[in-house]
């Protein structure tokens, strides 16, 4: 994994032109994910005076907001058959909600005291976890438009994507079939990277699987449990993990097919993510 930038988080004005050039030669090679330390600022505007719960329902009135009873978010095709006809119980399932909803929730359940939890929506044996995922205005994106380094990447395969969550939500391993961008803009996140040739350790679902695109190795379940089950792990695929701890203010480049596995650090996270088809 390669850095680049001021790890102080003063944004953009710290990328000299030199590194610049450095980090467009690398993004260019599409071979290895890329921290730009603190280059959020170069998007719009980061930190906890804008991106805080008491804004979020005024900057994005809506969202998709994904359901777990456990702190792992499992991104599952829901519309799959096997999962239409109930034969693969679905890990986690997503709802269109109001933000205000969506944060009342958030608030109750991970800063109220115990016995305050909402009427559960799916779950009913243990506390509901809730993660929003919305598309971002046009108008908070600083001129409105991507910045110039990130859009040489490709064509933009989606809109920028505003993702919520709170300490120890965790989306489990798996890969992206795009080139893709994540600026953290408040709050912070560990992602672990093990690059695509590390394939026959981790254990993928087949392609039609619901959990297509996903490993079934647990990062987060204990060691001797994890080796018993998936032995080739420990040579094939742990050798190459490489870990990330991304900043309020940063941003991160990693390119298609590259395994990630990613957990939120703070009590409250920001991120925005860009997903772009080569050029």
């Amino acid at each position: 994994v390669g850095e680049w930038g001021d790890s102080g988080g003063a944004g953009a004005s710290s990328h000299s032109g030199r590194v610049r050039r450095l980090a467009r030669t690398w993004l260019h090679a599409r071979r290895r994910p890329l921290v730009l330390r603190g280059a959020v600022g170069e998007l719009m505007p980061y930190g906890a005076l804008l991106w805080n719960l008491a804004t979020l329902p005024h900057l994005v009135p809506r969202g998709r907001v994904r359901v777990s009873d456990k702190p792992t978010f499992v991104f599952c095709k829901e519309d799959h058959p096997l999962v239409r006809d109930q034969s693969f119980p679905a890990p986690s399932v997503t709802m269109t909600m109001e933000t205000a909803e969506f944060v009342r929730r958030l608030q109750l359940h991970t800063f109220a005291e115990a016995g305050t939890s909402p009427p559960p929506l799916r779950y009913s044996g243990a506390p509901e976890r809730y993660y929003m995922q919305a598309d971002v205005p046009s108008s908070l994106v600083d001129g409105g438009e991507v910045p110039r380094l990130w859009r040489q990447l490709g064509a933009q395969a989606q809109p920028l994507r505003l993702w919520v969550s709170t300490g120890g939500a965790v989306t489990p391993l798996h890969f992206d079939s795009a080139h893709s961008f994540l600026a953290q803009l408040r709050g912070r996140k560990r992602v672990t990277f093990f690059p695509p040739k590390s394939i026959g350790g981790l254990y993928p679902y087949p392609i039609d699987h619901p959990l297509a695109r996903r490993s079934r190795v647990d990062l987060c379940a204990p060691r001797a449990e994890r080796d018993a089950i998936f032995p080739r792990f420990t040579a094939e695929a742990e050798p190459f993990a490489r870990q990330i701890v991304l900043e309020e203010g940063d941003a991160l480049f990693f390119p298609a097919h590259w395994w990630h596995h990613v957990e939120t650090l703070s009590p409250v996270s920001f991120s925005i993510t860009c997903r772009y088809t080569s050029s």
